[in-house]
């Protein structure tokens, strides 16, 4: 008996992803989700690298590039843009702040926890600058770096919010967009920066218990702009 109904429960699960995968073959990618669409609007000092249409977890492109920075530097600012479908953009960029030293570019919003894609919201954030050993977010050796530095406080992030709104705008062909930020811990100090230094880069910020400095983390602080 436990053999036959394990039998179904995997015979059901098989149907399942099978029909899954068959939506997603007949789904045709997006024709704007090119390397040589999206090439034409980046600066001189950014670099594409990926332009990929992507079906998990829903429908979209999936961009990844860097910029790279200089007085001080050079130095290398990975991004990372996922750009939903265009029948299922909601009309608004979605930044998201990292938490700790940062170091990796996100797929996952860490406050609110989830995806901003399935929302339908374009979805961008960085690794501001440097790349630690196993993706250690906790590793601050970068601050010996004059370049990593600085793009850790706040222009890594800065030049990587131009690049992907501006590759945003010519994936959907749209003139303006609604554009927010959202961190907590260290992702909340990526958003105070944001405030204080660029405050053009975005219409909202929502910011949770900053980390400022390793000796002053204000709590459950909420900052909107």
């Amino acid at each position: 008996m436990k053999t036959k109904l394990r039998t179904i429960f995997f015979g059901v699960i098989g149907l399942a992803i099978g029909w899954h995968l068959l939506n997603y073959s007949l789904v045709e990618a997006p024709t704007a989700c090119t390397l040589e669409n999206l090439a034409a609007v980046i600066a001189e000092d950014t670099t594409l690298q990926v332009v990929k249409a992507k079906w998990f977890p829903v429908q979209h492109c999936l961009v990844k590039g860097y910029i790279t920075t200089t007085n001080p530097g050079p130095n290398r600012v990975n991004f990372r843009l996922q750009l939903p479908a265009k029948q299922n953009w909601n009309g608004r960029y979605y930044f998201i702040g990292l938490g700790g030293a940062a170091g990796r570019t996100p797929i996952l919003s860490e406050s609110p926890f989830g995806n901003p894609i399935v929302s339908g919201f374009a979805a961008a954030g960085t690794d501001t600058g440097h790349q630690p050993f196993l993706l250690n977010m906790l590793d601050w050796s970068f601050l010996s770096n004059e370049a990593q530095t600085l793009d850790h406080i706040h222009r890594g992030a800065h030049v990587s919010a131009v690049a992907t709104q501006a590759l945003t705008k010519a994936f959907y062909n749209a003139d303006s967009l609604y554009r927010y930020h959202s961190g907590c811990s260290g992702g909340g100090r990526m958003g105070v920066m944001a405030a204080i230094h660029h405050p053009e880069d975005y219409d909202g910020l929502l910011i949770g218990a900053p980390g400022i400095d390793s000796t002053n983390i204000i709590s459950f602080m909420w900052i909107a702009q």
